[in-house]
This record gives structure tokens, C-alpha cells and sequence, in this order.
């Protein structure tokens, strides 16, 4: 009796991990930005009644994707208002998606590893069937590491870049 999920549901998991990829990377190289955007996100879970949430159907899964991944990338836990809400989801999540959900912090730096590897994670929940994409993001990944002679030091820098524009999280 479960409820089919909606391409949608999809996407906002990708859009939600994909701002807490870049958030992660700041947070990871200055604490002060961890301790900013760590408070902001209690706020926010504050904000929007996560405390409240008692029933899975209740909790917006984009969301608690979004922290359990945040909690694999910077080794912070999930804001208090939000653990109750989390650990409803977190076995299953984890039963079924821990394994490529653990690579994610492997891939940080690379935005496309990274795509790929979320796509891999949103699959194993059953949240998207695409095969075909999954298979054009495999060539893809094959082109891509044809033509890695590109140095870290580059890609380092377009992450800084990144993290130095990135706006406050407005989906977590």
C-alpha cells in the first residue's frame, strides 16, 4: 500500500543533496561556516515543525535524505528538532540505499561522480526506474574519466568558487 513516488520526489531529493554537497564542502574546510549553516538548519527544522512530525507519511523525504546525507559528508548529526523525524525513515533508507549512500563522501569534490552516485541512491529507494538514464550517465562516466588528465588543483578551484556563491540553504 505504499504510495507511488512522483518524478518530482526525485528531483527534490537531487536539488536538496546536491545543496548539501556544496554546503558540505565549506563546512568541511571552515568550521566557521559548519557552525553557521549548522544553526541555520536547526532553524529551519524549527521552522517548519519538524519536531512534530510522527508518521513517515508526515515527513517530507527529500528533507531527511538530504540530512542523513549531510551526516555522511561533514560527520554532523542530524539538528535535534529533525532526529525523531529522521530515525522514522533512517532503517529503511539506509537498508536499502546505504551502500552507494556511504560512497557519496568519496565523490565530494566531483560534481559529476557525485550525480552519478546520488542517481545510484535515489534508484536503490525506488524512487526512479530510469535504467536508460542510469546507462547514459555509465558512458557518460566512461567519456568523463577518458579525459581526467585535468589536475585536482582546477577542480579545487571551481568548488571554492561554488561554495563562495552559494546562497543559504533553501531546501535541506
Amino acid at each position: 500500500s505504499r504510495r507511488q513516488p512522483k518524478p518530482e520526489t526525485a528531483k527534490a531529493i537531487f536539488d536538496a543533496v546536491e545543496q548539501v554537497r556544496v554546503e558540505s564542502i565549506g563546512a568541511n574546510r571552515m568550521t566557521g561556516v559548519a557552525d553557521n549553516l549548522e544553526a541555520l538548519l536547526a532553524e529551519k527544522c524549527e521552522q517548519r515543525g519538524f519536531r512534530h512530525v510522527a508518521s513517515r507519511d508526515d515527513a517530507p523525504i527529500a528533507d531527511v535524505i538530504g540530512m542523513l546525507v549531510r551526516e555522511q559528508l561533514t560527520g554532523r548529526g542530524v539538528p535535534d528538532a529533525a532526529k525523531a523525524m529522521v530515525e522514522l525513515w533512517r532503517p529503511e533508507i539506509e537498508r536499502m540505499a546505504g551502500k552507494d549512500m556511504h560512497k557519496l563522501r568519496d565523490v565530494i569534490a566531483n560534481q559529476d561522480q557525485f550525480s552519478r552516485a546520488l542517481k545510484r541512491v535515489i534508484r536503490d529507494l525506488k524512487l526512479s526506474d530510469d535504467e536508460g538514464e542510469m546507462e547514459r550517465d555509465e558512458e557518460e562516466s566512461e567519456d568523463s574519466e577518458d579525459q581526467q588528465g585535468q589536475s585536482e588543483e582546477k577542480g579545487d578551484d571551481a568548488i571554492r568558487d561554488k561554495v563562495a556563491v552559494a546562497e543559504f540553504p533553501t531546501t535541506l
